[in-house]
């Protein structure tokens, strides 16, 4: 719930883009296009200047990344250029492979997810945007 209403900082932002490509996977499914892959990941702890203004307890993850920029990318590209049939549209990756969420990211009756993509229609019409009608 906090994490949908904004709250929660880095944990809820990683939260809602789990279950936004969740809940775009439901309806590229629903129209049958097999043909694109909604994932979410999480590329790791890497050591670049991405943390060099944090403070608090993010200057603390800064003194411990788990792999290199190259290592980092390795999650990235496999989702974005393995071949279709590898990848299982709407899971979560984490070192290469398709990777338990957390319980909430789960989502099994699908209302999060809904929720998450309610609320960014919303947020976009509000920005003046028009959305398609379909993703067709």
């Amino acid at each position: 719930e906090k994490a949908i209403a904004g709250e929660n900082g880095y944990s809820g932002s990683k939260l809602c883009n789990i279950l936004f490509a969740k809940s775009l996977q439901d309806r590229l499914d629903s129209i049958g296009r097999s043909d694109v892959k909604s994932v979410s990941l999480h590329p790791g702890v890497i050591a670049t200047s991405l943390f060099d203004n944090t403070a608090g307890f993010w200057q603390l993850v800064a003194l411990y990344p788990d792999r290199d920029t190259e290592q980092g990318a390795s999650t990235t590209s496999l989702c974005s250029l393995a071949d279709n049939e590898l990848i299982r549209g709407g899971e979560f990756y984490n070192n290469c492979s398709a990777t338990k969420p957390s319980d909430a990211a789960i989502d099994a009756r699908g209302e999060l997810r809904e929720r998450v993509w309610a609320l960014t229609e919303t947020t976009i019409a509000a920005k003046g945007f028009t959305l398609p009608a379909t993703l067709a």
